[in-house]
């Protein structure tokens, strides 16, 4: 399902959204979106998707994840800012919506 941002929308990795779903194929209320990183993305999911992304009024957590190391650029927002830090191993992971942890280390497991 495509999330409604940009001129066209984008199928992001992963995302979630905790209201009714949406009429059509586009998801207008995310509150976390993951992208995960590969080098015909990596640009485009700093950059566009970035901009696009936080200008989507529900969305609380965007996630950019490393594919090869246990990295995870965390871009948060905190009433009308977004603030951006790193997790790596033995970090864990709390976003706002879903509230849940989650263990960088067990994210990564088996990625060699």
């Amino acid at each position: 399902m495509k999330v409604r941002a940009g001129a066209d929308g984008y199928y992001p990795d992963v995302m979630v959204a905790c209201g009714d779903p949406p009429d059509d194929r586009f998801e207008d209320a995310p509150c976390l979106i993951v992208e995960v990183l590969s080098p015909s993305s990596e640009t485009i999911d700093r950059r566009e998707k970035l901009a696009d992304y936080t200008r989507i009024a529900s969305l609380r957590t965007y996630l950019v994840a490393h594919p090869d190391i246990p990295r995870i650029e965390v871009h948060r927002c905190h009433g009308d800012t977004w603030a951006q830090s790193v997790l790596g191993p033995g970090d864990t992971l709390a976003p706002d919506c879903p509230a849940v942890e989650l263990d960088v280390d067990d994210l990564y497991q088996g990625v060699a």
